[in-house]
């Protein structure tokens, strides 16, 4: 409990540093995500242009596709990935639909809800609005295909579109009205993305600095001399750390319910969203662990704090939508466990009911958990081969 209690007092000279990066990230998170509308009931107009390709041609593809063209407006456009996705700069066609072969047939089956190829635009709320619309169908259709007991049979096929119909003429035909008052959601995935770029950045600040005088070797030595074992150190130095993020993380997070709402906790998605935040805070803190036995200095960490967190935003899809980034860059930053929760946030937040397959959402919070448990070994490793050198 010594270097745990050190720690601890250590950061308490470090408080108007948290609250200064508290209050600068809280003040541009709300100029962002509420500036753009000046009331919060306001309604936003969006008329989508979007081109859908069928290659499943089957009746439940083809009236998708209806579906689709007869709530946005439809643009003639080659299946070719380089047009699209040019057409999608250039801002003439804002979302594409693939509808791949066996769409209809693999519906439902061995996980598979929504088996389609998407191009998104750049514009979140548009991409939320699209997502929506298609997430909302197959949802209904996915409903009388349960209740059919798993499969519909080919001779209540068009009976069940023609429901499904009547269920779709509940909506808004034309342009689409969606409440930015509703659209918790969004708010809470935008608002876990942002907040890692900020806890890279505050993490180095604070745990970073702590952790560069703990490990000076006067006060290795002293502990060593005095019979506190290097194993008890390393261990009562990643509770400290654990315990300092976790507050900084639960501090945040109730900020996050001030500006979203009490009722964003009863909101599946934004509960997952909420534990794979978590998860990533846990990986982070032995990644900063781990950079800081290599480099132990104050100096080292502002300057980490600051090249890691604008690397890694602009980097994992935080400050940039994924589809403008370079492919290879977004692998080299797979290394990190904060591209990983930006996948996570970036699935739920897309995700209107949790009837989607959320095995893609386990998979990324155990490879954050991996990630975290290899960073603290090497840490463990590298404070084994300093312990010889102090002694």
């Amino acid at each position: 409990m010594r270097v745990f209690k050190l720690f601890l007092k250590l950061l308490y000279d470090f408080r108007r540093i948290i609250l200064a990066y508290t209050l600068i990230f809280v003040g541009i998170f709300l100029a962002l995500t509420l500036g753009s509308s000046p009331e919060s009931e306001q309604l936003s107009l969006y008329d989508p242009l979007i081109a859908v390709f069928d290659h499943d041609n089957s009746p439940l593809s083809r009236h998708l596709k209806t579906y689709l063209l007869e709530r946005n407006t439809e643009v003639e456009i080659v299946e070719n990935e380089a047009a699209i996705e040019d057409a999608i700069f250039e801002d003439w066609l804002n979302y594409a639909v693939i509808i791949p072969d066996g769409f209809e047939d693999s519906f439902g089956k061995n996980g598979h809800y929504a088996d389609l190829g998407v191009y998104a635009s750049y514009d979140d709320g548009l991409n939320q609005l699209m997502d929506t619309q298609i997430e909302f169908y197959l949802s209904v259709w996915d409903s009388f295909r349960i209740a059919y007991g798993g499969s519909i049979p080919v001779s209540d096929a068009e009976f069940t579109l023609n429901q499904v119909d009547k269920i779709m003429l509940t909506e808004v035909k034309g342009s689409s009205l969606i409440s930015e008052s509703d659209n918790q959601a969004v708010i809470v995935g935008n608002y876990f993305r942002f907040l890692n770029y900020i806890l890279i950045a505050l993490g180095f600040q604070t745990i970073g600095r702590g952790i560069a005088v703990i490990e000076q070797p006067h006060l290795k030595r002293r502990d060593l001399v005095s019979g506190y074992s290097e194993q008890k150190r390393s261990w009562g130095l990643l509770a400290a750390v654990f315990a300092v993020m976790l507050l900084l993380w639960a501090i945040l997070a109730l900020v996050l319910l001030l500006i979203a709402g009490l009722s964003a906790v009863g909101v599946k998605s934004v509960i997952w969203m909420g534990i794979s935040s978590l998860t990533h805070v846990l990986s982070l803190s032995t990644l900063i662990m781990l950079l800081m036995q290599i480099f132990p200095s104050a100096n080292a960490a502002t300057f980490l704090g600051t090249l890691i967190s604008l690397a890694t935003a602009f980097g994992t899809g935080i400050f940039a939508p994924r589809e403008i980034i370079w492919q290879p860059l977004q692998t080299f930053f797979s290394f990190l466990p904060t591209y990983w929760d930006v996948s996570n946030q970036l699935i739920l937040e897309s995700t209107v009911s949790l009837s989607a397959d959320l095995s893609m959402v386990w998979r990324n919070m155990a490879i954050m958990l991996l990630m975290g448990l290899f960073f603290f070994s090497l840490t463990l490793i590298l404070r084994r081969i300093r312990e010889k050198e102090v002694t």
